[in-house]
This record gives C-alpha cells, structure tokens and sequence, in this order.
C-alpha cells in the first residue's frame, strides 16, 4: 500500500461579510498519486463542530471528473475562529483524517490529497539462501520469493560484486559479515522494491543440522512428542502426525481420534536455511497401564543451570519422588532444581498410585553442559564535539551469552564496572586500556587490552573586518560580534562552540582537535554597524555552502572573516512576509532564529532579515522589482524563492522557504550554485507559466518540471538563443502543488533552476 499525504495551506484573499455572518470557502483537488490524473467519486466527510450560536456542519461529497470538491458555509461573526476536518477512506481502506483552522480573517481552506490508486502495480523483494560451505569455500544459494509481475533483478552480496540473474550462487572468498541487496523491478517502471540483509559467512557454519523426536508421554490416544537438532542455530520444527493434522514447535501435544500406526514426519529448518527430516511410526492405543512415571526436563534460557522438571505421569498419582543425580531430591510434583556444574545427570521420579495399588519409576538423563563463547574486545573513540581535552568514549563489543562484572582500567589508576563507559584524562600521554569481562556463572574470564595515544590539541584566532577595518580597531566603535565555530563530522556540520566578543576585533578558539572546522560570523542587534553588514562566514561568503573549510592541524592565528556590505535599498511600496519549514525535521519541531537573505534579480545580495523564533519574517517599503529569497540554515539546504512585485501585486503574504537536512532528493546539481537568472510569473498559476531566462549559448535545452520528491513530471526540448528567452509553458493538467522547473543546457552546462506553485 503507498502511504497518503495530505499537505494543507492557507491562502488569503478578500472577501465580504453577508449579514451578520462570513463564509468559510473550503476547496480542493484530489489525484492519484503514481500518474497525477485527478481521481473522480472519492468520498469526502467535511465537519465543522459546534460552537456557541453554531449550530454545527457536517456533509459527504465527493469529487467531480476534475477531482475537485468546492464548498461555501456561512459562519455566525460571533465565531471568530473554529477548524474544519476532512477524513476519507484511502484505496486500502484506511481513515485518513486532516484538520485545519479558519478565522474570520483567514476564511479560505485550501488542500490537495495525493489518493493512492488501486491500478497501482504492487511489488515486494523478497529472497532466502541457503549455505554450502566447506573448510575452502563459502558458497550460497540465493533465491528470489519476491512477488509482483517482476522482470528485472539485481544482486549486490556486499563484497564488491553484483549479478542480474533471479537465482544465483555466490561464493565469498572469505569469511565475515556482508550486506546482501536484493532489488527488483519491472520493465516499464510501475513498481520496485528492495530488501537488505545481513547475512554471516563463517567455516564454522559447516555443520549438520540432523532432526530427530521422541514420544515422551502417552495416556490413551493423546501424546507429547519433543523434537531435537543438532544445529547450533534456532530451529522452527513443523510436524505432520500423518492423520491429516500438522503443528509448529519444538514440544507439542496431539490427540488422535482413533487407534491404529501412524508415520509421523518431523521436519526442522534453522536460521540458516539448512534443513532435515525425520520419520518415525507411532503405534496409538486407548489401553491405559495402572500407572507410568514420565517427565519432561527443560532448561532455561535465561540460566543455563536451571532446569524445571514437568510431571507427565498417567494414574491417578498421589505422590511422587525425585532424585535429580547430584544428591538433592523433591517430593513436588513439578519442581525446578538448580544445578552447580556441567555433567550428565541421571534423573529419577518416582510415583504412587494408591486408587490402583500401583508404584512406577523412570530415569533420564539430563545434559548440563554450559559453554560459553567469551570473547573480551571494544572500540574507542576521542568525543569530537566535546569542550573537555581528551574525552574518550569506550564501547564494548564483547562476546558474552551472559554477562557477568566487567572491569575497564584506563592506565592512569582509574577503572570503571559498566558495560560501556566514558573517560577524560588529565594529562596527554600513551595509556593502555585494559577491559575484563567474566561471564555470570564464572565458567568464563577474558582480558583485552590496547594502547591508546592522546592526540594534540591547537588554537585559532583572527580578526573580523567589517569594512577596511576590524571591528572596533584601533577605535572602539560600538560593535560586538557573536562568532559560530562547526566541526566537520561525516554526518555534517556540527555547532562545536560559541564566542562573543568585541576588544580589538578579535576572536579566538583554545584547545580545538585536529580537523575541518567552519566558522559563522556576525554583529549583534545591538551594535552600531549591524543593519551595514551581512552575517558572513570565513573568509568572505554569504552562504555556508560557498564558504572555505578551514584545516586545523597547527595553531593558526590569521583566520581573519570579513563581512559583506549590505546594499542601499530605496523605499517602496512593496512587501513581503513569510515563514520557514524545516522539512526532515519535523518530529523535532525545530524553528531556530534563521538569517533570510534578499536577492535583486541578477542574484545580487541586497539585505537581509532575521526570523523571529517561530521562523517568521518580513521586508516592507522595498521597491518593485523581481526578487530572489534564501534561507541561510547553517549545514542546511534551501530553494531560492523568486518572486516578482509590481502595482497589480504589490505584495506577497505567507511565503514558505523550505529548509532540508540533506540534500533535496532528485536534484543533481545544488541549487545554491545553479545559475538563478531565470523568471516565472504569475507565481502562483492555475493555467499558463511565463518563462524568462537568460542563456550565454545558442543551443538546445531540455526544460523539465519536477515535483518535490525530484521526480520528473513533464519535459521537452526547446531552441534557445544567446541573451534573453521568454515562452509560455501550460501547466493547468498539473495538480495543485509546489514544483521546480529546471532548464538544462549541454553547452557549458549551464542550470537554470526555479519554484513555482501551481493553484
């Protein structure tokens, strides 16, 4: 089943009050999500609740050839503000429900549901293997059990190599841990799927995975049967009782309905995929001894010499003796018994039946045999965000089933007893670390030691220019700047530490680790020059993606950062508002203070503005004109918003700049170094989209349009001619949405890359 999205905005325009009420206009589009066609007859509930002098709304509709719903409700003035909520059945059947709030300043609900197809083509990867492997080779058998209409395979084992093929072997050239990947497809491209897993190539895996059972118990025609393995894998047993009946588990009980001889058939399948069956005749009568002693031993799982003893015996049992082989006994009828060492022991029970004079006993041996794998072994790591000088983290990957005192030393006199640890030393110098581990039952104690070397630590410092001169040098000029330090770690841009200062312009770090660090400058509200100056990162840049990485691996002291003048801007009549979303991020609900830069149309920076901590913002009295907007999230990625003022639309309200944690899927190039002389208007549209851009080449361009998960939905190829272009393009088969058209020209390689939002 594809998962629905429903994505709400609020779109403002003016309306009028009729009497002494206001309408609601709720309106929307529904299209299937895999061909973008709008969906006819999907069933919608719409609700208001009840409210003071509001009686309520509720109805169904459902949506016309277009795929569209419209609906007006007259709202009393005295509720000034309520919500609407929208639910419906997906293709799958779930309830799918939305609600969103209107005010008698925002009347207008505006939403478009992406509805999942039933003519969507389903697909799922799936595969088993199976092992041979010997001493010398490691070879598996992989085999597809993906469903769907699939004619498209592909294998990756994880050790560099790949296959096509549906069923293939595969032979590892040595033992370890690989990552399997299975995907499938089908030609045309309507659906695929992929399936990882980890699979473990060990010589040790050549074993036999032999099954056998036992009838342990019988009273008239009902039995217990155990079954057994010798794989040193988890099993699953499946039984076939040979009268038409079956059961899974490694212990069961099964009632016949007649006498007479029947084959029973074991068959066991480990972890592993290796499997074995076994056959055995069972002879089934209703005749009943006076009394039988029989019992069933199993240890548990939890401790490997604990063992609790169940009672099976028939007769009517009115006393019974236990000998359990080490010299303790039980008179319980279902006792449990500790045992203190790995042996065989011969256990006894004893039982009387008094109704019938009668007295049984039965031995069984009971195996204790605990050998632990105990492998003593870790990893440690130097914490690179930390402020504290040689602050290491300590993981433990030892092996151990159950896990008894572990002891850490540190080669400095200090230890530590859990089972992952941390540690700061106070001087720099050559340790050894030692770490111990027993198992809980003491059969088992390993010790594991490396050497560890503390690493140098180093120092920068610069100045900030803002102009000819650092701040406040050589005169005090009222300024203080706040300066930003990131680490470069493999999973980005991480804040290390803070610093405000203002003495002589001057900034300094202590006791930095060695690496790639970026560093973030700016002056504060308060200080006299900050409406002159941009917050600009090192040496000279804007945007954190143009700045430089500075390598730290000696102390460095002229990491001077100058600041980029902000441009005089004339008064105008012309406005914009806005917000930032924080797209990948939405669980943490994360609205941090954001610079939102302000662009002319040749991509020149003008001003900026910083967003207030629910992440709004706004220009006023600027001048019209075509105007470029980018949100400068430090380590995050952002479209450029471009929007054009002029006297019919003086001003735009409710901009949303989308801010993502990694890089938009589906767009190769970044658009923060595509070229951006490319205009579209009326932004938003519901037909027609003008097209300007300006091309350094004569040639052909591939024009696309992209919906935001970067998936193309439309393309063609035009001429264009050195200078200036401008066409028209339609969009109104598009459903309602945000998208980016993209102009791609081979000559030079040239981007043009923009948003647009059709209504």
């Amino acid at each position: 089943m594809k998962n629905i999205a429903l994505f709400i905005s609020i779109v403002l325009f003016p309306f009028f009050a009729l009497g002494g009420t206001y309408v609601v206009q709720i309106s929307g589009i529904i299209y299937d999500d895999h061909s973008l066609a709008p969906v006819e007859g999907v069933a919608l509930s719409v609700s208001i609740p009840r409210s003071g002098v509001f009686a309520g709304f509720e109805t169904v509709v459902e949506s016309n050839n277009q795929g569209s719903i419209v609906l007006e409700v007259a709202i009393p003035k005295e509720i000034t503000s309520s919500y609407v909520t929208v639910s419906l059945n997906d293709c799958s059947g779930y309830l799918i429900t939305l609600t969103e709030n209107f005010s008698f300043a925002d009347p207008v609900v505006v939403f478009q549901i992406p509805y999942c197809s039933d003519n969507v083509a389903f697909c799922s990867a799936d595969f088993s293997y199976q092992t041979a492997i010997s001493d010398t080779e490691y070879t598996f058998f992989f085999t597809d059990y993906s469903s769907g209409d699939i004619d498209t395979w592909f294998w990756d084992f994880g050790d560099g190599t790949t296959s096509t093929l549906k069923n293939v072997s595969h032979t590892y050239s040595q033992p370890g841990f690989y990552d399997v990947l299975h995907a499938i497809a089908t030609t045309d491209g309507s659906c695929s799927d992929t399936l990882r897993e980890t699979i473990r190539v060990d010589s040790t895996e050549y074993y036999d995975c032999a099954v056998w059972f036992e009838p342990i118990y019988f009273s008239a025609l009902s039995g217990a049967f155990q079954a057994y393995t010798e794989s040193p894998h988890p099993t699953l047993f499946a039984w076939d009782f040979g009268d038409g009946t079956t059961a899974q588990g490694d212990f069961v009980f099964h009632t016949f309905h007649n006498e007479g001889s029947y084959i029973v058939t074991l068959t066991g399948e480990d972890t592993y995929n290796c499997t074995d069956s076994y056959i055995l005749e069972v002879i089934v009568t209703d005749t009943l001894e006076p009394c039988e002693a029989w019992f069933v031993a199993e240890t548990d799982s939890l401790h490997p010499f604990h063992v609790q003893f169940t009672d099976f015996s028939n007769g009517a049992i009115v006393a019974w003796q236990w000998d359990f082989g080490d010299g303790n006994t039980s008179a319980l009828q279902n006792p449990d018994h500790f045992y203190n060492l790995n042996n065989t022991y011969h256990v006894k029970l004893t039982v009387i039946d008094t109704l019938n004079q009668c007295l049984d006993e039965v031995v069984r041996d009971v195996v204790i045999d605990y050998s632990p794998e105990c492998v003593a072994d870790f990893n440690f790591s130097i914490d690179s965000l930390s402020h504290s000088r040689n602050h290491y983290t300590f993981e433990n990957t030892s092996v151990l089933e159950f896990p008894g005192e572990i002891v850490w030393t540190f080669g400095d006199g200090e230890t530590a007893d859990s089972w992952e640890t941390s540690h700061i030393y106070n001087s720099p110098g050559n340790y050894e670390v030692c770490l111990q581990v027993t198992d809980r039952f003491g059969y088992c104690q390993e010790t594991h030691c490396k050497t560890l070397t503390t690493p140098d630590y180093w120092n920068i410092g610069g100045f900030l220019f803002a102009g000819d001169f650092p701040i406040n040098n050589p005169n005090h000029q009222g300024d203080t700047a706040i300066a930003y330090l990131y680490k470069k770690l493999s999973g980005g841009l991480f804040l290390y530490d803070t610093l405000m200062f203002h003495k002589y312009g001057y900034y300094y770090f202590t006791s930095l680790l060695g690496g790639e660090y970026l560093l973030k400058m700016y002056l504060t509200n308060e200080s006299l020059h900050s409406g002159d100056y941009f917050p600009g990162y090192f040496p000279k840049s804007l945007k954190w993606g143009d700045a430089s990485i500075l390598s730290v691996h000696s102390d460095i002291f002229d990491c001077d950062t100058r600041l980029v003048s902000q441009a005089t801007l004339s008064s105008g009549a012309g406005f914009i508002t806005g917000r930032i979303v924080f797209k990948n991020d939405e669980t943490k609900k994360r609205i941090t203070p954001v610079p939102v830069l302000l662009y002319d149309s040749r991509m020149n920076a003008i001003t900026y503005v910083i967003t207030d901590s629910n992440g709004f913002f706004g220009f006023d009295a600027i001048p019209f004109g075509c105007y470029y907007l980018y949100a400068e999230s430090t380590g995050d990625f952002s479209f450029p918003s471009n929007i054009c003022l002029n006297e019919s639309t003086p001003g735009y309200d409710d901009i949303v700049l989308e801010i993502f944690d990694e890089n938009v899927t589906g767009i190769s190039d970044s658009p923060i170094t595509a070229k951006q002389n490319l205009f579209l208007y009326p932004v938003p549209t519901q037909a027609t989209l003008t097209v300007c851009f300006e091309s350094t080449v004569h040639t052909l361009a591939k024009v696309s349009v992209l919906n935001y998960a970067g998936q193309e939905v439309c393309s063609n190829e035009r001429v264009v001619a050195v200078g200036l272009n401008r066409f028209e393009m339609s969009v109104e088969n598009l459903p309602s949405g945000i998208y980016l058209l993209k102009i791609m020209t081979p000559v030079n390689s040239e981007t043009h890359v923009s948003k647009f939002i059709r209504d």
